[in-house]
C-alpha cells in the first residue's frame, strides 16, 4: 500500500510539471488575507488541548 502511496504521488508530481505552471482564472488570491489569530482564540484553544490530551491520559 506504501508503495502504491508513493507511486501516485510521484505519478501527480510528474503530471504537474508536464502541464506547467499557469494562473487560474478562477483563483482565490491569498496574498490580501490575514491568517492571524487572536490572543483569546489561542488561550481558548490551548485549553480544550489541554482538557482532550487529560481526557485521553485517564481513561487510556
Amino acid at each position: 500500500m506504501g508503495i502504491v502511496f508513493f507511486m501516485s504521488g510521484f505519478g501527480c508530481y510528474l503530471t504537474s510539471l508536464l502541464q506547467g505552471y499557469a494562473d487560474q482564472e478562477k483563483a482565490i488570491d491569498l496574498k490580501g488575507i490575514d491568517f492571524s489569530t487572536s490572543k483569546s482564540f489561542n488561550i481558548n484553544s490551548l485549553i480544550v488541548i489541554t482538557v482532550l490530551v487529560l481526557i485521553y491520559g485517564v481513561f487510556w
